[in-house]
């Protein structure tokens, strides 16, 4: 359970791995152990953003019609992983 709980910890986005590592350590799991299970933690959540960045960011686009302002907002995404996507 520990091992879970260090692991949900490291997934977090404003914890990561400053806090999930103490936090496993005081839990009693040796330090090397603690690194190794929250770097893993905190590289699960890369593909689901990677891969569901676009379609969250376009979501509100139905009810918020076409502003240039939204449009703006995404212009940092690159464009050459759109053909990747299938979008």
């Amino acid at each position: 359970m520990k091992y879970i709980i260090a692991l949900l910890i490291s997934m977090i986005p404003l914890v990561e791995l400053r806090g999930a590592v103490p936090v496993a350590i005081a839990s009693g799991i040796p330090w090397w152990q603690a690194l190794i299970l929250c770097v893993i933690g905190n590289m699960i959540p890369v593909p689901i953003i990677f891969f569901f960045a676009r379609r969250v960011l376009l979501g509100p686009s139905t009810f918020c019609g076409n502003s240039a302002s939204r449009n703006r907002s995404l212009d940092w995404y690159p464009s050459s992983i759109y053909p990747r996507l299938g979008l």
